[in-house]
């Protein structure tokens, strides 16, 4: 596939999957060998954590994920991110505000056969937990 391909690939697996919840819409974009390596220690890294990471996500947050750019070479393709929630549900402990917050974050892919077979992320939690609880967390800088 072209990179142009595979950039499409990302995006419509972002609006269909995650923003529009199509979850029966997944092994249109989703490789037989997916490996998912931003999943917590207790979920498995295949499908099936994905469709559970995705239902948990959902349970706590009305959430859109904007894509702020997306750069491909060769089967990698790396997507800016921001996330867009509201707090409707329990997330880290904590009981659902109906905030809305924004968090920035990067998406990672690597793509066979036309879908999507590995993907890292890494979405500022720290800065979501704080809009939430409006307790900071973190480093502090002594001066």
């Amino acid at each position: 596939m072209s990179v142009t391909s595979n950039k499409t690939l990302v995006s419509e697996f972002i609006r269909q999957v995650w923003n529009e919840r199509k979850l029966e819409a997944l092994d249109q974009f989703i490789h037989a060998e997916y490996h998912d390596h931003s999943f917590i220690p207790a979920l498995p890294t295949n499908k099936e954590g994905l469709l559970h990471w995705i239902g948990a996500v959902s349970a706590s947050f009305d959430h859109q994920t904007i894509i702020v750019s997306l750069v491909a070479e060769n089967d990698m393709v790396a997507a800016q991110i921001l996330f867009r929630v509201k707090q409707v549900g329990k997330w880290r402990n904590i009981a659902a505000t109906g905030k809305e917050a924004e968090v920035k974050g990067f998406r990672h892919f690597r793509i066979k056969d036309g879908k999507i077979a590995e993907h890292w992320a890494l979405l500022d939690g720290e800065a979501l937990q704080t809009a939430l609880s409006h307790t900071a967390h973190g480093c502090a800088v002594v001066q």
